[in-house]
């Protein structure tokens, strides 16, 4: 896939903040606000299961007892960076480089 198309994929949903839930060390799920919303809602009645068989506890789920679940509010703009570095499969700091020319798209993906 080429800068343009990349940009095209990236923009095609509407321009709208998104929301991040951070579900492992280096990895969030990233859902549109109002669904991240709707999620959140959803888990406040949830509960947490810990440990190992036959030797489980029912916890609250909740910041103290799942500090992996957090959130954040994604801005559209960085959105579509993160899923054009993803399409292309790049670093995000080497996209202005190469949509300027001064990079190859090939000598991105092999850094």
């Amino acid at each position: 896939m080429d800068y343009l198309n990349a940009e095209k994929v990236a923009k095609q949903k509407p321009p709208a903040n998104r929301m991040a839930f951070k579900i492992d060390y280096n990895r969030f799920l990233i859902v549109p606000y109002k669904d991240g919303l709707k999620l959140q809602e959803a888990l406040e009645n949830a509960e947490l299961v810990e440990g190992f068989s036959g030797n489980q506890k029912v916890l609250p789920f909740n910041s103290e007892t799942c500090s992996l679940l957090t959130t954040q509010v994604v801005p559209h703009t960085d959105y579509i960076t993160m899923k054009m570095a993803g399409l292309l499969k790049v670093n995000q700091s080497d996209l202005p480089t190469i949509a300027s020319g001064d990079l190859s798209l090939a000598e991105a993906q092999d850094i």
